[in-house]
């Protein structure tokens, strides 16, 4: 009777255990990749599905109080150039506090759970020794060839307070970069022939504080000729293997030749010409923050940033990269153009001014990214004031064509962007001068699929478009609670909560603040976005990049997103 019972109390026992629930280390582990404010989050459990969606919470270590995020977003396409990212749940917490430790928890709400503890990135960078540069004019190109690493540290290449790399159109680059681990600090670079900094293989490279100009050359033959060559940049690479850059506080700004337009010197033909920053085909895994781009009129950029690799599962800047509180301006072309796979990608609080396309998003591959809190202003696309030429361009850039349908799959969420209508500098043409479409889909044939607005100010010039979606009209497209003009060409049920009128902005605004007033449609009228603007002030968030109440906005060298997320309501 003993060995009986022994038996049946054994059977039970493990009857018990296979129909507990799995410990949480032992279900698919969960990939988190940090940045300074920001994290990527990557799962695959066996359970995964989209009916199934997955819940995420994260606290500061040492802490109690679980905070909530937005769902992960689960990638159902099986992809054939990427299949480690098929059947994934994907996404990213945000307004994070750099060199802090988390804990995340993510649950299905079929009921399985995981957890993992994570830290950001800090903004100090640990130092193994400082190599000032010469306290001169220098000619010829600088080659930095000693790098750090992990342990011991970077290796700063630090200019003093007359060191100029001067290379007069003599040589191809002002600083050539073949290490890992560096800094580089302070530079004032001009008259490069092709790029003012090129980066090698390298890994954990920081250029900051840095002035370059006067970087390129001119095409010599054919119908562009004349204008400057096409992706010269600032700072470029070539390398595949290229990753963990961090490119802040640095001035780009007038290369030697100008991109032509859209208009000139042929209508239609497309922008070529320098570029602030390209890398092409990079593993990606970078920052670039906090950097003044601009020039004038005379001295176009095609794109301030970008590759040409857009129909990829690579692209610029591939992934876990954050574009933030940058000061970009005069772009024939793109201010941003981040194609390719835009896996957790995030790109917010920046200026946009005098460029045509503010977002070249023409294709997102895997996803997803995430566009939240820029500010657009004045658009172009060509320099003369005449009625055909005053046209201006849109916000965002979108789609693929049909036989590139693979790429059109990843995700994509626009949240709390303003797109303002500054007064026209030219007597001709519209009254504004802002962005004439919304989100525009560069053809009828175009596809994109999983884009999700919330929260935009999508102030349009009279008479055109705020969305325009392709001819499909895409299911899996959610277009909602936005503040509208113009007209929607888009599927049924777009902007069913939305608000078609103008915004009105408070008297009172500073430089940087861009508030609605009280009595203005979309005051108060935002919908919720976990972790996006949980600190609002009011009845509910407001509509657009700015909460009223908040600190004035700051882009450029001057900004820092840790006073941002003190001072403003996220």
């Amino acid at each position: 009777m003993k060995i009986r019972i022994s038996f049946f109390v054994l059977v039970a026992m493990c009857a018990l255990l296979c129909c507990s629930p799995k410990p949480a280390q032992e279900l698919a582990s969960i990939e988190a990749v940090p940045t300074f404010h920001n994290l990527g989050l990557y799962w695959k459990p066996k359970a995964g599905a989209q009916d199934n969606p997955c819940s995420v919470k994260f606290r500061e270590q040492g802490t109690q109080q679980w905070l909530p995020a937005s769902d992960l977003w689960f990638d159902a396409i099986d992809h054939q150039q990427a299949p480690e990212h098929a059947m994934q749940y994907r996404g990213s917490i945000v307004n994070l506090k750099p060199d802090t430790s988390y804990e995340v928890r993510l649950t299905l709400a079929s009921g399985e759970e995981a957890t993992v503890n994570t830290k950001t990135r800090s903004e100090e960078f640990k130092v193994k020794r400082v190599i000032n540069l010469p306290n001169e004019t220098i000619s010829g190109t600088y080659q930095i060839t000693e790098g750090g690493s992990e342990k011991e540290g970077y290796v700063v290449y630090q200019a003093q307070e007359n060191t100029l790399l001067s290379a007069n159109k003599q040589v191809s680059h002002n600083v050539e970069i073949n290490a890992s681990y560096v800094i580089l600090r302070g530079v004032t670079m001009k008259g490069a022939n092709l790029h003012g900094v090129a980066l090698g293989a390298v890994n954990h490279v920081v250029i900051e504080g840095c002035d370059i100009s006067d970087w390129g050359r001119a095409v010599t033959e054919g119908k562009l000729k004349g204008y400057g060559e096409n992706f010269n940049s600032a700072i470029y690479s070539k390398s595949p293997a290229l990753s963990h850059t961090v490119i802040q506080r640095n001035k780009l700004h007038h290369p030697t030749y100008s991109a032509n337009s859209w208009e000139l010197p042929t209508p239609g033909t497309h922008p070529e010409g320098p570029q602030g920053i390209t890398f092409e085909d990079s593993e990606g895994y970078h920052i670039i923050r906090y950097n003044d781009i601009y020039s004038d009129e005379d001295h176009k950029f095609n794109d301030s940033m970008g590759e040409w690799r857009n129909f990829s599962f690579r692209g610029f800047p591939n992934r876990d990269s954050d574009i933030y509180a940058n000061n970009i301006s005069h772009c024939y072309d793109d201010a941003i153009e981040a194609e390719g796979s835009g896996m957790n990608v995030r790109i917010f609080g920046n200026h946009i001014d005098h460029s045509f396309i503010s977002f070249g998003l023409a294709t997102q591959s895997l996803g997803p990214m995430y566009l939240y809190r820029n500010v657009v202003n004045f658009s172009q696309r060509a320099p003369y004031p005449t009625k055909k030429y005053n046209y201006g361009g849109a916000f965002v850039k979108i789609g693929s064509e049909p036989k590139q349908l693979a790429t059109s799959k990843g995700s994509l969420f626009i949240y709390h962007n303003t797109l303002l209508q500054p007064a026209t500098p030219w007597k001709i043409g519209s009254a504004t001068a802002g962005a004439s479409e919304g989100i525009l889909y560069t053809s009828p044939t175009k596809v994109q699929s999983y884009i999700t607005t919330r929260n935009n100010i999508i102030h349009v010039r009279e008479g055109n478009h705020s969305v325009r979606e392709q001819g499909t009209m895409d299911p899996t497209n959610d277009f909602d609670y936005d503040l509208y003009s113009g007209n929607i060409v888009s599927g049924v049920g777009s902007e069913k909560n939305g608000l078609h009128g103008l915004p009105v902005y408070s008297a009172t605004n500073k430089t940087g603040e861009y508030a609605l007033d009280p009595q203005s449609a979309g005051y108060d009228q935002g919908v919720v976005i976990p972790n996006f603007n949980d600190h609002f002030s009011g009845k509910g968030p407001d509509m657009g990049a700015f909460e009223a109440g908040s600190e004035p906005m700051l882009f450029g060298i001057h900004a820092d997103w840790n006073l941002q997320l003190q001072n403003r309501a996220l």
